[in-house]
């Protein structure tokens, strides 16, 4: 990625962690995935129980295996019953999922087919 991209990236990250802000969320840049990785896991606790809706960076980061490998319950809904799964994601200390768009002012917009992943969230 160029300097320009780079740049661009951070300036319009800032805008949206300011939205998130205004909206009493959290929001954190990351430049690169290790540097994201780092920031993910020091948001989690170790012991803490993860559940994670459809997410794909989270893996493309090395988050699930990282939380796999580390002190962590990882709820693996693969390993689950459908309806097990979804509930045991309702006790979890921490869900992560992604978000369909994140507007610059700090609106989160997803659909959900089942709405366990929105529900997850709210």
């Amino acid at each position: 990625m160029d300097a320009n991209m780079k740049k661009r990236n951070e300036l319009l990250a800032k805008t949206v962690i300011k939205g998130l802000e205004s909206r009493n969320m959290s929001g954190y840049y990351a430049q690169d995935k290790e540097a994201a990785l780092k920031q993910a896991l020091e948001l989690i606790p170790n012991g803490s129980t993860i559940a994670m809706g459809g997410c794909m960076s989270a893996h493309e980061i090395g988050l699930v295996k990282a939380l796999q490998d580390g002190d962590y319950n990882y709820i693996d809904r693969a390993k689950l019953e459908p309806r097990e799964g979804l509930m045991a994601a309702y006790d979890a200390d921490f869900f992560l999922s992604s978000a369909n768009a994140v507007t610059d002012d700090g609106v989160l917009v997803n659909i959900d087919g089942n709405s366990n992943r929105v529900s997850c969230i709210a």
